[in-house]
């Protein structure tokens, strides 16, 4: 159940753009809700469904957080809106994930379209990831789909090139530190590269190549920069059907990686893994 005052703890601008888009159905199919906190993620993609199914007959106060709707919405006893999450286990499986496929095939009980909330998207495992793409690429009945996660590179870049990616918690960084941010990572991609084609080709000058990366890359932002930009690249290459059993292995490695990232594993050490984890 999410209580009213879950949704206190949204930003007012996310609620001012996403009501503005709302009114101008402007609203997409599919998003990734992003923030530091994964209680107000959720929360906002229960609030994004109550403005949808608010009864209220001024759209500039929905949700009016009152009205039946809103309360049945809140306490997750609406026909139209399915939570996904999982608080024992350390993952979301295809078993969890298939059974939804086949309900948000169908079309809406009591509105105009269907809300599928996957709370800790991170969790999905891969399989259950690529059950979702159909849904997000194409979905057959109304329905909107939303992933909430606190590591957005936890999520497969097939997933995140499918949605809209919202930083629910404002959390950006200025001008200056952005610029800089960037201007680092062009330089980090060219060694990135040649780390996945090393990588690749079991060449043993990834060792090298993994110390210089490390030793460039002291601050998170740019070591997940890295981690993102193998996993990219792996998914690339698997589109255009090139070595897809190494990155399907690859992928595989590489989200295991960023869970050792975020259990404070060193850089150094989650690239050690990967050359030595993967043989092909």
């Amino acid at each position: 159940m999410i209580n009213e005052g879950s949704f206190t703890n949204i930003p007012a601008k996310f609620k001012q753009e996403f009501l503005q888009a709302y009114k101008e159905d402007a609203v997409s199919h599919a998003y990734l809700f992003l923030g530091s906190d994964e209680k107000t993620t959720t929360a906002a993609a229960i609030w994004l469904s109550c403005l949808f199914l608010c009864e209220h007959p001024d759209e500039d106060l929905r949700p009016d957080g009152t009205c039946a709707n809103c309360r049945r919405v809140s306490e997750l006893n609406h026909p139209d809106v399915f939570l996904v999450t999982e608080t024992e286990k350390q993952s979301i499986g295809i078993d969890t994930v298939r059974p939804l496929k086949i309900e948000l095939a169908k079309s809406p009980t009591e509105g105009d379209r269907r809300f599928f909330i996957i709370s800790d998207a991170q969790k999905l495992t891969m399989s259950a990831a690529n059950a979702l793409l159909n849904v997000l690429e194409e979905p057959v009945a109304p329905v909107l789909t939303i992933l909430t996660t606190t590591n957005v590179n936890q999520i497969l870049p097939t997933i995140k090139s499918r949605v809209q990616i919202v930083n629910v918690t404002d959390e950006f960084k200025n001008e200056a530190e952005q610029d800089k941010l960037q201007d680092d990572q062009a330089e980090l991609a060219p060694l990135a590269e040649r780390f996945y084609t090393e990588l690749m080709e079991n060449n043993p000058l990834a060792i090298l190549t993994a110390k210089t990366l490390a030793d460039s890359a002291k601050q998170k932002e740019l070591q997940q920069f890295i981690l993102d930009y193998l996993l990219q690249q792996a998914d690339r290459e698997m589109l255009t059907l090139t070595n897809i059993k190494q990155n399907q292995e690859l992928l595989s490695e590489l989200l295991h990686v960023n869970k050792m990232i975020a259990a404070n594993v060193s850089f150094s050490s989650c690239l050690q893994y990967l050359i030595l984890n993967i043989e092909f």
